[in-house]
């Protein structure tokens, strides 16, 4: 009656609206709906800070996933640095063992050959004269070091062996101070049945000439330093290395009237 009084203007809208909020049905409604509200305010909140909470969370895995990332990268190339140096090291070892190998391999090859050479019984004019053209002087020298020596110094074929060898000096003008060595070249012929020697490989002036026939003994004093020791006088030369020395002693007491060394 007070709600169609107050909507046709006959009772004041003030005593409605009184009557309504004094209303015990309406004022728990409104108690409800005000405690609605705050519920849906706080779970908003709610929601946001934890929105918030795994934004931080995520944004600090990544961060962390980031620096992990970094750490493993920097960690994997120390890892190949290291594998590379010791990779490195390793292969320089391998090297020279390799080469400490090689040269102990040709040590004893040369020790060998001078054994054969001492132990052989020399006779004196080991190759006739006659024999000497048809004779073969890279095989047979390879025959009694029963396998070839090599040596880049020392250029041989079946009639010749060449190849520097250093004197040393004998004159007496050199002789009023040390003595030297001094390169020559020299040329072993099966056919002249000499050993000449030249000041280079030009051939063209000889500055010496040794009769194999001559020839008293090749003595070796050092593993590259050997002895001619002719009637008259003695040569020391020296080789450029101990396997150019073997084949020069060798072939000198083969294809010379040499007696054994000593």
């Amino acid at each position: 009656a007070a709600a169609a009084a107050a909507a046709s203007g006959a009772v004041p809208p003030h005593l409605g609206l009184t009557q309504v909020l004094s209303d015990p049905a309406f004022q728990q409604s409104f108690q409800a709906s005000v405690e609605e509200v705050s519920a849906m305010k706080r779970a908003q909140e709610q929601e946001r800070l934890a929105r918030q909470q795994a934004e931080q969370r995520a944004a600090q895995l990544e961060a962390e996933r980031r620096q992990a990332e970094t750490l493993l990268s920097s960690q994997t190339a120390a890892l190949q640095e290291a594998l590379q140096a010791e990779r490195g090291r390793r292969e320089a070892m391998e090297q020279v063992l390799a080469q400490q190998e090689a040269q102990r391999e040709m040590e004893q090859l040369l020790a060998h050959k001078r054994e054969v050479l001492n132990a052989l019984v020399w006779m004196p004019r080991s190759v006739e004269a006659h024999d000497r053209e048809r004779a073969d002087l890279e095989g047979y020298v390879n025959t009694i070091l029963q396998a070839p020596v090599p040596s880049g110094s020392v250029v041989m074929d079946r009639q010749s062996c060449r190849g520097y060898l250093h004197a040393l000096s004998n004159s007496w003008v050199q002789n009023l101070v040390d003595r030297w060595w001094v390169a020559r070249w020299f040329v072993l012929s099966l056919s002249s049945g000499r050993l000449t020697y030249y000041s280079n490989d030009n051939e063209l002036h000889a500055r010496g000439v040794i009769p194999l026939s001559d020839i008293y003994s090749v003595r070796s004093i050092t593993d590259t330093v050997f002895r001619i020791v002719l009637p008259s006088r003695s040569y020391h030369l020296q080789a450029p290395d101990a396997q150019a020395a073997l084949l020069w002693v060798t072939t000198l007491n083969v294809f010379s009237s040499a007696k054994a060394p000593a």
